[in-house]
């Protein structure tokens, strides 16, 4: 029996993510911290998801496939080596009329369409680590049916939306099996953990209620969705699961404080544990949290690069110092650490939200030399302002009537052509296209500039 794993990533620091995500909220009007648009369900605090292809590697040796959804190339990790996982795209296997999707639970209905996935999958989440050692006996029987435990829940207390779409989705499949309802007052429900599914299940529920789940498709979370619990009820109703209780536990970092969390971590039996980020206070605790799982799996393991030194959390320890030189407003959502290369990619505190890459600093010699990481970072600085400083005479001697989308590259002092960006130059409009303005006056700019063709 081949079990293949699927689980959904979202790289809220990708800048082509951003760009698609606010024109997509600027133009439907979605408001920011609105439920299903809460910053914490984008957020992945610290590459946290290089942990679960570890813990999945080290105690779950036996998936065959791990089927990685993301929406785009770019929300791709550059540490995870593709030619070992397979990548999938959102416009892969969910039907147009319901792309872009910022909500999970749109991408749980069409599991079913996932190219090359076996029968026997297991479907989990970003926030999930397989802590301890995970058997196949854990999830399906040996006649490959899945196990399952319901429990039962006040409809009374506590009836969050969250809740109400699990609610949805017990009276979506009850219509099928109405003698299985619970009591007027109360819900099924199962825990927040990975769930064995049946590819062939997931589609039948689909081929069934079709028009009732497409009718409740939203591109952000609503009350009114439907979500993956839909085929767990629907196994457990008709009789194709296993009861049995899993060893895993959920924690919310609102329920728990982070010492608690990782006092869990590290002492725990818990096959899986779920972090669930309902909203971390600070970056403190973020770090922390990184840290204990890197304690627990701090080996590479084999979906990463080999090439890629073990370097991820150099990115909280220069956190400071790149605050301190106004190259970055928060790590957690703009800074990266590329590993292959030790790149830091920023945003600078400046008016123009260009994408300036500092490339080839290797702070593999300097971990703990912070003194010369702020030397470089000091250097770094004092040669991107005078580029900084050509840029605004350009625009304040009326030469570059928009810098909004350009992209400074510090490497040679290039700027490049972004979304067909022009130059006025005597009345004339110019298109700006590979000028390099290294070490060059602003006189000898205006005339590099003047010799621009249309």
């Amino acid at each position: 029996m081949l079990i293949d794993y699927v689980f959904p990533y979202v790289n809220s620091s990708d800048i082509i993510w951003q760009r698609t995500y606010n024109k997509f909220c600027e133009d439907n009007k979605i408001k920011e911290n609105q439920f299903g648009n809460e910053k914490a369900r984008f957020r992945d605090f610290g590459d946290l998801v290089r942990f679960t292809f570890r813990s999945i590697a080290k105690n779950m040796p036996w998936i065959n496939n791990i089927f990685f959804i993301v929406q785009s190339e770019s929300q791709v990790p550059e540490w995870l080596d593709k030619s070992k996982v397979k990548i999938i795209y959102h416009d892969q296997f969910i039907p147009a009329r319901y792309l872009p999707t910022y909500n999970s639970t749109t991408i749980e209905m069409f599991l079913w369409n996932i190219p090359e996935l076996n029968e026997h999958f297991i479907y989990g989440n970003d926030d999930l680590f397989a802590l301890n050692p995970c058997n196949e006996s854990d999830f399906y029987s040996k006649t490959g049916l899945p196990k399952a435990h319901l429990k039962i829940k006040s409809k009374i207390f506590n009836m969050t939306a969250f809740r109400q779409t699990i609610v949805n989705g017990q009276d979506l499949i009850l219509k099928d099996f109405p003698d299985k309802a619970p009591d007027k007052d109360t819900f099924y429900r199962t825990g927040h953990l990975m769930s064995p599914f049946l590819k062939s299940t997931v589609k039948k529920v689909w081929n069934k209620h079709r028009i009732e789940i497409g009718n409740n498709i939203t591109n952000f979370r609503s009350d009114k969705n439907v979500n993956q619990y839909i085929y767990t009820f629907y196994q457990v109703f008709s009789g194709q699961y296993i009861d049995e209780v899993f060893n895993g536990k959920y924690m919310d970092t609102q329920m728990l404080s982070i010492d608690e969390i990782c006092d869990i971590l590290l002492t725990s039996n818990y096959k899986v544990i779920c972090i669930n980020d309902s909203g971390l206070n600070n970056e403190k605790e973020c770090i922390q949290i990184y840290n204990t799982l890197n304690k627990i799996f701090s080996k590479k393991c084999k979906y990463e690069y080999e090439q890629a030194e073990n370097t991820i959390d150099i990115r909280f320890d220069v956190n400071n110092t790149l605050s301190k030189f106004g190259f970055i407003k928060n790590t957690i959502d703009i800074s990266e650490i590329r590993s292959n290369n030790y790149t830091i990619k920023y945003v600078p505190e400046h008016k123009y939200p260009w994408l300036i890459n500092i490339s080839n600093i290797n702070y593999a010699e300097c971990f703990s030399d912070i003194d010369t990481i702020t030397k470089d970072l000091s250097n770094i600085q004092n040669r991107l302002k005078p580029i900084l400083d050509v840029i605004d005479n350009l625009e304040k001697t009326g030469i570059l009537n928009s810098a909004n989308n350009l992209d400074l590259t510090y490497d040679d002092f290039t700027i490049s052509k972004s979304n067909d960006i022009f130059i006025n130059i005597d009345n004339k409009k110019y298109l700006l296209d590979d000028i390099h303005l290294a070490n060059n006056t602003i006189t000898e700019i205006i005339d590099i500039l003047s010799k621009v063709k249309i």
